[in-house]
């Protein structure tokens, strides 16, 4: 037995895998993956109503000659949309459209426009891993020592259904006990700043951040889905509480796009604009 918000496909008068087949010819590129530019087709297909909540997509042999690709590309690209929320599979069953997923409002790292000031795009982040970390030598720099080491919280941000960024959020395990399980258990569009606010009355009132470009590691590239060794910036930020107290550390992967990354809404308080201190990173 499976949901029955599952439980239909889309309207028969319409022929789905050949619309996909449309979408994928339109986002021809042989610098992205094949499996990328399907599951970007995919994608539009649902942001433009060919596929709704709930429909069922293709059966992955019937999709793989549609669209001319092999099986094992189609079952990759159905796979990372599942990992990202986009489809839901079920066994024995099918893959369908998820419904309608919630864009986070406070990830204001990732105020993306396009050239013509139209945005800023919606952003979806999904929780990879949370993971405590012995030691190493830049978050020591930059949060001072901590005898019980670094929590590590990875999420990948799906901006807007058009490219996808990776970050990784750091904290002393010792000042911000139990981070991770709190965040395992709140929903993927919780605000980090809000939970340490909340949970341990330390409220980010400023940050410093630094951007440069970079040729993306390798991990990262498969994660975000573009090739390897391709370039994009790397944003890392240090959130300070009250008197300049560094709190957290964040390293956020962005591959190259067209759109324009918004900085300006950065700042929480007037202690970024004159935060005193050492607030160099390297």
């Amino acid at each position: 037995m499976y949901d029955t918000q599952y439980a239909h496909v889309a309207e028969p008068e319409v022929d789905v895998p050949a619309g996909i087949a449309r979408q994928l010819a339109l986002l021809q590129d042989n610098q992205v993956p094949k499996h990328v530019q399907l599951r970007m087709a995919i994608v539009e297909g649902i942001r433009t109503g060919l596929l709704k909540p709930g429909d069922q997509i293709p059966p992955e042999r019937r999709l793989s000659e549609a669209v001319n690709l092999s099986l094992g590309t189609v079952q990759r690209s159905l796979g990372k949309l599942a990992d990202e929320g986009v489809v839901v599979r079920l066994h024995g069953t099918g893959t369908f459209v998820a419904e309608q997923r919630k864009p986070s409002e406070t990830v204001w790292q990732f105020r993306f426009f396009s050239r013509d000031g139209k945005g800023p795009l919606p952003v979806y982040p999904h929780l990879l891993a949370c993971e405590a970390l012995v030691d190493e030598p830049l978050l020591r720099q930059v949060l001072g020592t901590d005898r019980c080491g670094y929590c590590r919280i990875s999420r990948t941000f799906d901006v807007g259904d058009r490219f996808t960024c990776f970050g990784d959020f750091y904290v002393g395990n010792s000042r911000f006990e139990d981070f991770a399980d709190i965040l395992r258990a709140e929903k993927e569009t919780v605000s980090f700043k809000a939970v340490l606010e909340r949970e341990y009355a330390a409220p980010t009132v400023s940050i410093s951040h630094w951007v440069r470009g970079l040729i993306l590691p390798d991990d990262v590239c498969e994660l975000i889905g573009v090739s390897a060794g391709s370039g994009g910036l790397v944003v890392e930020v240090i959130g300070f509480t009250h008197d300049h107290d560094p709190i957290s550390f964040q390293r956020i992967y962005v591959p190259n796009t067209d759109y324009v990354l918004d900085m300006s809404h950065q700042v929480y308080s007037h202690e970024l604009e004159n935060p005193g201190g050492d607030t160099s990173l390297y």
